[in-house]
């Protein structure tokens, strides 16, 4: 991880906390970017018009371009939808590839793409997860 993925992994993390969610919610989060973008904030459309960590689409609804890139939002974006997609905390069971299939309506419905990028994504948000305290 370069210096720039390392500081919007953190970025995400730190929403993930302040919002008082637990490190499933990170892993779900994770899972998503590292598939999408390996942890790069896309400024320039390159698939459509799927912008920053997430690959969210100003079109598809998730925000401006100006609102897709800037981590924060975008995570939050991210999880308003996954509150959306699993109401009353629905998201804390369930297998994490399906659930970031159903936020993101990826071009794989069977959630593969996901399912090939979950144990590093596991693993980044567990090390960036404890690697420092947030204040909620």
């Amino acid at each position: 991880m370069t210096g720039s993925k390392m500081s919007c992994a953190r970025a995400v993390a730190r929403q993930v906390k302040a919002r008082g969610l637990d490190l499933r919610a990170l892993h779900i989060a994770f899972t998503t970017v590292t598939t999408e973008t390996h942890f790069d904030n896309i400024s320039v459309a390159e698939d459509h018009d799927s912008l920053g960590l997430f690959q969210q689409r100003p079109s598809m609804g998730w925000g401006t371009p100006a609102q897709l890139i800037d981590p924060v939002y975008a995570t939050n974006a991210f999880l308003d939808a996954m509150f959306r997609a699993y109401p009353n905390n629905s998201w804390q069971t369930g297998d994490i590839p399906t659930i970031c299939q159903r936020i993101q309506k990826s071009g794989f419905p069977d959630g593969s793409n996901y399912r090939s990028q979950l144990a590093q994504a596991t693993t980044v948000a567990n090390f960036v997860w404890n690697s420092f305290a947030v204040p909620v």
